[in-house]
C-alpha cells in the first residue's frame, strides 16, 4: 500500500490544533495560520488566514480552532486566533465565501473581545455557535478573579450563530 502526504509538505513543523472538513475542502487550524486544501487531498495546502501577515514570532497566528456552520455548504466559517498569552491580533474571524476571505469581527454581548485566548468552537445542529474560551488576563494573573487556579474565561453561545454575536455567557470560570 502506497502512502503520500495529504496536501504536500506545507504543514511540516506546524502544530495542527484542528482539522475540519466541508464538502469541498479540508481546513487545518495551526500555530502558523489557517490552511485549506481540497477534500481529496490532491491540492497543496494554501494559507488562507494569518492575522499578523509577515510575522514570524511564535506568539502570533495561532488559529486555535475553526468551525463550519451547518447548512451553509461550507461557505460560512468561524475561526479564532488565540495565542494563550494574548496578542493584539487575537480575535474571532469569519468567512462567508468558503474561506477565501476573512474579516475580524467585534463581538457583542457578554464576550470580551480584548481577552480572547485559546478557544474551542462548535456549531450546534440548530445553528447556534458555542465558544469555550481561555483568558490571557487570567493566565498572566495566575488565577481568575475569585482566586481559582484556572485560565478559563467562560463558555458562551451566539444564539444567532453569528460570529459577532450577541454572545451570552452560559458559565463563568467558577462554574467551569
Amino acid at each position: 500500500r502506497r502512502q503520500h502526504r495529504v496536501g504536500g509538505t506545507a504543514l511540516i513543523d506546524h502544530q495542527v490544533y484542528r482539522l475540519i472538513f466541508d464538502d469541498q475542502s479540508v481546513f487545518a487550524a495551526t500555530n502558523q495560520g489557517l490552511y485549506r486544501t481540497s477534500s481529496d487531498g490532491t491540492h497543496a495546502w494554501t494559507l488562507v488566514l494569518a492575522p499578523t501577515q509577515g510575522a514570524f514570532s511564535p506568539y502570533v497566528n495561532h488559529i486555535a480552532d475553526v468551525a463550519v456552520k451547518p447548512g451553509t455548504g461550507g461557505r460560512y466559517l468561524t475561526a479564532v486566533n488565540g495565542w494563550r498569552g494574548g496578542s493584539a491580533d487575537n480575535g474571532i474571524f469569519e468567512s462567508t465565501d468558503g474561506g477565501a476571505n476573512w474579516s475580524k469581527v467585534t463581538p457583542s454581548g457578554d464576550l470580551d473581545g480584548t481577552d480572547i485566548g485559546r478557544t474551542t468552537l462548535a456549531y450546534g445542529g440548530d445553528g447556534r455557535l458555542y465558544a469555550l474560551m481561555e483568558s490571557p488576563a487570567y493566565l498572566a494573573a495566575g488565577s481568575d478573579p475569585t482566586g481559582s487556579a484556572t485560565n478559563l474565561k467562560g463558555f458562551y453561545v451566539s444564539r444567532s450563530g453569528n460570529a459577532a454575536g450577541p454572545w451570552t455567557m452560559l458559565a463563568d470560570s467558577t462554574k467551569l
